[in-house]
């Protein structure tokens, strides 16, 4: 197999190097990844802005490189340019250092770097520790759940699928931790938007804010990773609404 690996906690994140070393042990593993932090990007991409990439040292046996770009760029330069000639089979992006659940996806880099893989026609997956902790201990524990997943999912994996998998692993991470496929929930903050005023009519708002426990049990993956289950969330790759598309027409025209 080759393996393309991507995140957006950028090249020098303890999951992203967790996961590579974890993948060679089921092929040719490629790192293409931001230099820095860029979270919260979702779908940005850096159009006729020259991208910088600097090879760089993961593992002996992984060929890597950093790029001064968002993850969806990572995921068109790395596919479309650095390694233009492999023919990849698999795309994971992550592990990412804080949870990627419910409506948290129209934002996430990590999940959109999924979906840019799944537009290069690669099975992808996306990939977040709900935990803000550097743990090395709980990447290995996810490394080994995500094998352990992997084992399987192999098998079945269909390289025509129109979706991407988004999974979480809850903060307590142990062997014992099930999976739950799940539904897209929604994920509510109370928003906190900080002003500083730095001149006359010149301010500064810094966006920030607390997610809203959700209480109703479900089948979403917001309940469920507070159940402690590990969620699988396929997400599907359109923002085309086919149950209107009908209605439109017939009460438009």
């Amino acid at each position: 197999m080759n393996i393309f690996i991507t995140n957006d906690d950028g090249i020098e994140a303890i999951g992203i190097q967790a996961l590579a070393k974890t993948m060679a042990e089921f092929g040719k593993v490629y790192v293409v990844a931001p230099d820095k932090e860029y979270s919260g990007m979702s779908r940005s991409i850096s159009i006729r802005k020259p991208l910088t990439a600097k090879k760089y040292h993961i593992a002996d046996d992984i060929v890597s490189y950093s790029l001064a770009g968002s993850p969806t760029d990572c995921v068109k330069v790395g596919i479309e340019g650095i390694f233009k000639e492999v023919e990849f089979d698999l795309l994971l992006s992550g592990i990412n250092r804080g949870p990627n659940l419910g409506s948290d996806v129209f934002y996430s880099g990590t999940v959109s770097a999924a979906l840019e893989g799944l537009y290069q026609n690669i099975p992808s997956i996306a990939l977040s520790n709900c935990s803000f902790e550097d743990d090395s201990n709980a990447y290995e524990l996810i490394c080994d759940k995500f094998r352990e997943f992997l084992n399987g999912y192999l098998k079945n994996m269909d390289k025509q699928q129109e979706f991407i998998l988004n999974i979480n692993f809850p903060e307590k991470i142990g062997v014992d931790n099930e999976f739950a496929v799940t539904s897209l929930g929604r994920r509510d903050y109370n928003n906190v938007i900080l002003k500083r005023d730095l001149g006359i009519d010149i301010h500064e708002f810094t966006i920030g804010g607390e997610p809203i426990a959700v209480n109703e049990a479900s089948d979403n993956d917001v309940w469920m990773i507070q159940e402690n289950k590990i969620t699988i969330t396929p997400i599907y790759n359109s923002l085309y609404s086919h149950t209107h598309f009908e209605y439109l027409k017939s009460n438009l025209f």
